[in-house]
């Protein structure tokens, strides 16, 4: 049996989803941890900065955001983040790392 590599992400609360109040049901934005991910400006924030990501870094966590409480799969993640395209590991450990490295 092949073993499945995991990338675990974990908040300590579930995001909280801000809309634009129009109740369409767009996602604005996710709120976790101090942060806020814009996603209608492809930006994330905290209360005093606004933390400057890749395209597929934001990408990579904005679907963790709107996936939690679950466990997310490398190649889960390969295929939500770059359809279509062949990319290698190194691609998402890169974004991953760039995720890590705001969050701090």
């Amino acid at each position: 049996m092949a073993e499945k590599a995991f990338i675990w992400v974990k908040f300590i609360s579930s995001p909280s989803r801000l809309g634009d109040g129009s109740g369409c049901g767009a996602l604005k934005m996710l709120q976790f941890e101090g942060y806020t991910l814009d996603i209608a400006r492809n930006s994330l924030r905290t209360a005093d900065r606004k933390i400057a990501l890749q395209r597929k870094s934001f990408d990579l966590l904005r679907y963790l955001a709107e996936n939690p409480d679950r466990v997310v799969t490398k190649e889960e993640l390969l295929k939500a983040i770059w359809p279509d395209v062949l990319v290698t590991k190194e691609s998402l450990t890169h974004c991953v790392r760039e995720v890590r490295q705001a969050n701090r």
